[in-house]
């Protein structure tokens, strides 16, 4: 790693999905060979930069497959394309985000030799991109005791706040929170955790009790005093097995560290139909149609994780979808790829809605919804399929 800073200003989840789309391109066409990541700042325009550079010796680009490595729907030539499952559409959206945030990706290859495909970002986010920023040295988004950072509960989907002390064990929440369909906020103690809660009013709470200053106990004390507060679902992760008296004290379940992703997966998801809110997969690797199923879902305050590869298939029963949308004229519409989906047993249980499915009668009868439609009328098609949805929500709560 050649590079003479450690500060970095980012989005940490684009940032991450960005390097990842990058790697998982270099190791799906390096069969025999070498793959390497370096790391370097420089001064570009007087601005400093962050690059990200992804090597490896695999089988390259010609010139002309090379001056298209970007554009929508093209990908190396046909064979590799069968072989491989393409990618070229996925750095499409990979340049694209890495756009919004302020830089961009270049490659250059040699056919034979390998290729280097280098991302370049701020090292320091602008303020228009600086929502939900991390600094180096904060693995997830922190609120500290000294004052409450990122209170906005702006997006769709329910929320859960969690309080603790270890900062390992809030990355590994935040991720199986995010996984499971909800938005996170994050504390490193009570005071702040309480002040969080009052704020925003989540959907959920995971507290630890071991920690300096205002404890888990006094916390659960706090909540159940404020009529606002008490019904909000307290779930426990501590080292004590001390149960009996968190759930006397209105804990809904009592988690013993290390608590393992299951078991939070399994809580989160439990308590998460207790909101109301349903969950959406969307399987798509292309642009026009993310972006406007994204913004739709975001305005109506449904959760959902998009799916841009075939290679790395969901299992349903971990993430407890409660809607599939699937588009056809994507990667997904390969047959072997919709039957290694229809093999999961959760599949008889989905409600599955196809996006601009084909003409043709390959496929068992679905519902469709054109995701080109303008703005309005994609809202009222969508809402068709996730109102029914939300309401068994409800129901089974």
């Amino acid at each position: 790693m050649d590079i003479d800073r450690q500060h970095l200003e980012s989005d940490r989840k684009r940032l991450f999905q960005c390097l990842l789309n990058l790697l998982s391109n270099a190791a799906k066409f390096t069969e025999n060979g070498e793959i390497a990541l370096r790391v370097l700042s420089r001064i570009v325009n007087g601005q400093a930069m962050i690059e990200f550079q992804v090597r490896d010796t695999g089988i390259g680009l010609t010139p002309e497959q090379l001056d298209k490595v970007f554009e929508p729907f093209e990908q190396a030539d046909g064979t590799l394309t069968r072989e491989r499952e393409g990618t070229g559409l996925g750095l499409t959206i990979t340049r694209r985000i890495v756009q919004m945030m302020g830089g961009d990706i270049s490659a250059v290859s040699t056919l034979g030799e390998g290729s280097t495909f280098t991302l370049s970002v701020p090292a320091e986010l602008a303020q228009e991109h600086d929502e939900g920023l991390i600094r180096s040295g904060e693995p997830v988004p922190v609120i500290a005791a000294s004052g409450v950072a990122s209170v906005d509960a702006d997006g769709g989907g329910p929320l859960a706040v969690v309080i603790d002390d270890d900062q390992d064990a809030l990355d590994i929440y935040r991720r199986v929170l995010e996984r499971s369909g909800y938005r996170t906020r994050m504390a490193t103690d009570g005071d702040a955790g309480l002040a969080v809660i009052r704020a925003l009013l989540p959907d959920l709470v995971v507290l630890d009790i071991a920690m300096p200053g205002m404890d888990g106990w006094d916390v659960m004390a706090a909540l159940k005093a404020e009529p606002e507060l008490a019904e909000i679902p307290v779930v426990v992760a501590s080292v004590n097995d001390q149960a009996e008296r968190g759930l006397a004290l209105g804990a809904v379940d009592w988690l013993i560290k290390p608590v393992s992703a299951e078991a939070l997966t399994e809580t989160a998801a439990r308590l998460r139909r207790n909101t109301g809110f349903p969950r959406v997969l969307v399987f798509s690797d292309q642009i026009d149609v993310i972006e406007p199923v994204s913004d739709t879902l975001d305005d109506m305050g449904i959760t959902c994780l998009f799916f841009e590869s075939p290679d790395h298939l969901p299992d349903l029963q971990t993430f407890g979808p409660d809607v599939l949308m699937i588009d056809l004229n994507s990667c997904f519409g390969n047959p072997d790829v919709l039957d290694r989906l229809k093999a999961q047993s959760q599949w008889s249980e989905m409600r599955v809605v196809l996006l601009a499915a084909p003409a043709d009668t390959g496929h068992e009868l679905r519902p469709s919804i054109d995701p080109r439609l303008p703005p309005e009328d994609l809202l009222r098609e969508i809402e068709k399929f996730v109102t029914p949805a939300r309401k068994a929500v409800v129901a089974a709560a």
